[in-house]
């Protein structure tokens, strides 16, 4: 029932919906008369089997105590578990001081006995709407709250956003303006000094995509890129790179077990992880003073059985890597350590902390089918455990024999913006690659049909006119199977999976833009290693 506006004391009103259930239908029909002269919509039932669908239409609902063999305060707290909205008023010719409390006790609001006088009946009434209407000020209150709250950390992540850009573009911009001048002047005594240009700006561009990485990981919108991690050698390497940012004054402790130890997992989120736990355990260190600050990196594989405190729902039972990290600093509250997760929570100041660190490596390891425990204690320290399934070991043999193939072939790139086009070119070049480009999907197809043989097509997700690339794929998957694909793109997970229809695209290999020339050419070796494995890859 749509609900109806109607004047009441020359303003407009919500409609007063009122719900009458009693057995005898005499008595329920001239009591919605009376309702209805008042300009109440009522409803009438005569039993719970209609009472409680038809309590979804109502405000109020007047139930009474006897409905023949069943129990009306039962029915009231049926209404209730139902509809939590609704207020239930017991009318009863049998009032009793046990009778009101059974009532209140299954929920009901108000009492009436028969037989009541009209005017008792319509004062009941007033005081259920205006208790109505208070909880509906109240929720619109909280929800304009709320809005106030969402758009306040907007603001809060908009400033944030265009300070650290334009921080980074400066960086950028101005290296490569100055680069480019004494190019063109040819006044470089010392390539040193031009490769330190590059390098800042090569490095504040790099910050840029962090950046970005880390507002899509609060969505879980980044698209990953796994592999398979031996994590004897991946926290062995990275330690060099936490000992020289935690300094003398923080002693680092690294264990890591002697046996095989590996994940399936994206490089790049993995060292971003751990890096943000450190610097975390490196700033709560450095708020004690009555102990020297100490560190541990701790890698164990662990079996989390069935019932686990550490599983969440979607989770499977079985071996896990726990890569821990823990600290003799401050510890948490309680408190703190529920809010920790949560975006833009942060106990630092304003200028040393964006509260996206702990939330951005829950997201990372959420996507990656694992979960993240926080124990700590005021006064005593924190550990962060992160628990990511254990990798199978065929993956891992896998996983190297793809690293073996050999960087060479024919690849068709597919770009329609010419400064990416001309970067993805120079790339594949150096990484010994033959290329030939094409602006569009149509333009690709008539090279392709021309006759001319690709090991690879490479092609962006975004492309102009009326085949993008995911229809390219297909096409291609169709008519030229021996050609493995790869896709590029700079959108994020989720805005991709909107593009691609359920079966639209075959399953292909997807590359987050920028795509960094390591990480490029890992992904050509495995997708011409899985062609060259179910020998459907042309070898020119």
């Amino acid at each position: 029932m749509d609900e109806a506006i109607f004047p009441v004391h020359g303003e407009k009103q919500r409609a007063r919906r009122v719900l009458i259930v009693d057995d005898d239908a005499d008595v329920a029909g001239s009591l919605a008369s009376l309702l209805q002269l008042e300009h109440y919509d009522v409803e009438i039932a005569h039993g719970p089997e209609t009472a409680l669908p038809l309590g979804a239409r109502a405000d109020v609902a007047l139930v009474d105590i006897r409905l023949g063999h069943a129990d009306g305060v039962q029915l009231a707290a049926e209404l209730r578990q139902h509809h939590p909205d609704i207020l239930v008023v017991m009318m009863t010719a049998y009032a009793s001081i046990q009778t009101a409390i059974k009532a209140i006790r299954a929920g009901a609001y108000d009492y009436l006995c028969k037989p009541f006088d009209p005017d008792d009946l319509l004062a009941t009434l007033d005081r259920c709407f205006e208790r109505l209407d208070l909880v509906r000020s109240r929720r619109e209150a909280e929800e304009q709250l709320r809005h106030s709250r969402r758009m306040e950390a907007l603001g809060q992540l908009t400033a944030g956003v265009a300070h650290d850009f334009n921080n980074l573009l400066s960086v950028v911009i101005g290296n490569l303006r100055l680069a480019r001048e004494d190019v063109s002047a040819s006044a470089i005594a010392d390539t040193a000094v031009l490769r330190e240009l590059v390098q800042d700006a090569l490095d504040a561009a790099l910050g840029g995509v962090e950046t970005t990485r880390r507002f899509l990981a609060l969505g879980r919108n980044q698209a990953l890129t796994p592999e398979t991690l031996d994590l004897r050698i991946q926290v062995s390497e990275l330690s060099r790179s936490l000992e020289r940012m935690l300094g003398e004054e923080v002693g680092l402790v690294v264990n890591v077990p002697e046996t095989a130890c590996a994940i399936y997992a994206d490089r790049h989120q993995f060292d971003a992880s751990l890096l943000n736990l450190a610097i975390n355990a490196r700033d709560a260190v450095a708020e004690r003073e009555d102990a020297a600050g100490r560190i541990v990196l701790d890698v164990a594989c662990v079996d989390l059985r069935e019932g686990s405190p550490r599983l969440l729902p979607d989770m499977k039972p079985g071996s896990y890597v726990r890569i821990s990290v823990t600290d003799n600093g401050c510890g948490m509250t309680a408190e703190i350590r529920e809010k920790a997760l949560q975006p833009f929570f942060t106990t630092k100041a304003a200028e040393r902390g964006s509260g996206l660190g702990l939330s951005t490596v829950y997201s990372f390891v959420r996507q990656s089918e694992g979960n993240l425990a926080i124990d700590s204690m005021p006064g005593v320290g924190t550990t962060v455990s992160l628990y990511l399934p254990l990798c199978a070991s065929d993956r891992r043999a896998e996983q190297a024999a793809r690293s073996e193939v050999a960087d060479k072939g024919r690849v068709l790139l597919v770009e329609d913006q010419a400064p990416v086009r001309a970067l993805f070119t120079r790339q594949l070049n150096r990484l010994g690659y033959e290329v030939m480009a094409a602006g569009n999907a149509e333009d690709a197809l008539r090279i392709l049909e021309s006759g001319r043989a690709f090991d690879l097509m490479l092609s962006d997700v975004m492309l102009p006119n009326r085949i993008n690339g995911t229809d390219l794929c297909r096409i291609v998957r169709q008519r030229w199977p021996r050609t493995a694909i790869l896709l590029a793109t700079a959108l994020p997970a989720a805005a991709l999976e909107t593009l691609c229809e359920e079966g639209s695209a075959p399953r292909v290999p997807i590359l987050q833009k920028p795509v960094e020339i390591e990480v490029l050419a890992a992904a050509l070796r495995r997708a011409l290693a899985q062609c060259d494995d179910s020998g459907e890859s042309v070898k020119t």
